[in-house]
């Protein structure tokens, strides 16, 4: 059977797990009043240069200014949802620095994950291709290079695998991330669900990435119509905004002939005339900063350490202005007190109890071989690691485009 052959099967399986849990998340509404003015963090896109967001944490850390709500698009969706999740700056660091990124762009299985069949079929069959068949046997070509497997596998890695929550103000941190609407090319703001789908769709690139479906919007990253979205954290209920850009610069006109860079002149201009949009909304006493991470490109992970210096060095310069948003030792031993006392309630762990596993099933096998090949017991405990086992058990057979699944309360 030629590649060809067997792509008719590949399309999107989506397997939720429904469990049950005794925690309870406290609302917004449950959070104690503040006598001070409410800090919103708003965190822009820009791919690995995403680690000068980081830098910028440790050093509100370091001079006790509370962050409140915050909002981002892209990595800085990310950054700003781990933060949200009540990690301590350094944890985010650890996490981020340490991940293996390019896993977030390889769909394909392991060749010791293969079936012996798959492996002799790749073997015989070596000429891979994008052009497939659909359900109804027309040639369809892939929307993406990746169809984000990996992508949701390393997020759901880096978020603890959290739950679905109906609320992201439920979060020690409320929170926001930014994605677009492709179909009407405008802003989708999710505020609710799974984290790191949350997170993975306002980071999809588009061509790189399949679009998340999401509530019957397919989505990809929010820079290009809202890369930096203070509306959004103003909405939340922020008095003051510290806005983080990590825009880059126009290309010159003798780098301006090949298509790529075009492309790139055009995408770049559009994310930064919508960050210009945000900045207008910025208010007297607000403060917006503007790392230098000139020297990367949004591909370069491997340079996230220097990005990470670039967000110290911004903030330690701004810090000045910064320090209007200080508290004292009191106010701020209660702001973490709070913010911990959060993060235990919420539900990321290691292993859940799992009542029921429901299967959003596009392809033409049954629900019960997919089963089958979850094989998953219910009734008990399961572990992460157990569930991506028995994902990968599924994405091994190497018919199907993407395997994902959500845990929901």
């Amino acid at each position: 059977m030629s590649r060809l052959d067997r792509m008719h099967v590949r399309k999107g399986l989506l397997i939720v797990a429904l469990c049950f849990s005794s925690n309870v998340f406290a609302d917004a509404i449950d959070r104690p009043q503040i006598d001070r003015k409410k800090v919103g963090l708003v965190l822009s896109g820009g791919g690995a240069k995403g680690a000068a967001h980081i830098g910028v944490l440790e050093v509100l850390e370091e001079n006790r200014i509370p962050v409140d709500v915050i909002t981002g698009t892209s990595m800085g969706a990310y950054v700003g949802g781990m933060y949200a999740m009540g990690l301590t700056a350094k944890e985010v660091k650890d996490r981020t620095l340490n991940a293996n990124w390019d896993q977030g762009y390889n769909d394909r299985a392991k060749r010791n994950d293969l079936t012996l069949r798959r492996k002799q079929q790749n073997d015989d069959f070596q000429l891979h291709t994008d052009l497939g068949l659909d359900l109804n046997g027309e040639f369809k070509a892939r929307p993406s290079a990746f169809q984000g497997q990996g992508m949701a596998v390393l997020l759901r890695n880096l978020t603890n695998n959290l739950p679905a929550v109906s609320s992201f103000d439920q979060l020690p941190i409320p929170y926001r991330s930014v994605a677009t609407d492709i179909a009407k090319v405008a802003p989708y703001v999710i505020s609710s669900g799974h984290l790191a789908t949350a997170m993975q769709a306002s980071m999809t690139v588009p061509g790189a990435l399949k679009p998340v479906k999401l509530n019957g919007k397919l989505l990809v990253d929010g820079g290009v119509v809202n890369n930096m979205p203070v509306d959004i954290a103003q909405k939340l209920g922020a008095d003051v905004i510290i806005a983080v850009d990590l825009r880059d610069s126009l290309l010159p006109q003798k780098d301006l002939e090949s298509a790529l860079n075009i492309i790139s002149q055009l995408t770049t201009y559009m994310t930064n005339a919508s960050a210009d949009h945000q900045k207008s909304l910025l208010h007297p006493g607000d403060i917006y900063m503007q790392p230098d991470v000139s020297f990367m490109l949004a591909p370069d992970f491997d340079k996230m350490d220097l990005a990470y210096r670039a967000g110290r060095n911004i903030a330690n310069k701004m810090l000045p202005a910064l320090l209007k948003f200080q508290v004292s030792p009191a106010q701020y031993e209660q702001y973490l007190k709070e913010k911990q006392n959060r993060r235990s309630q919420l539900a990321a762990h290691s292993a859940y109890y799992i009542d029921t596993i429901d299967i959003d099933n596009h392809t033409r096998l049954s629900d019960t071989a997919l089963l089958a090949l979850l094989d998953l017991k219910t009734k008990r405990i399961i572990s992460n690691e157990e569930l991506e086992e028995a994902v990968n058990r599924l994405q091994s057979q190497d018919i199907f485009a993407k395997v994902g699944y959500e845990i929901e309360h």
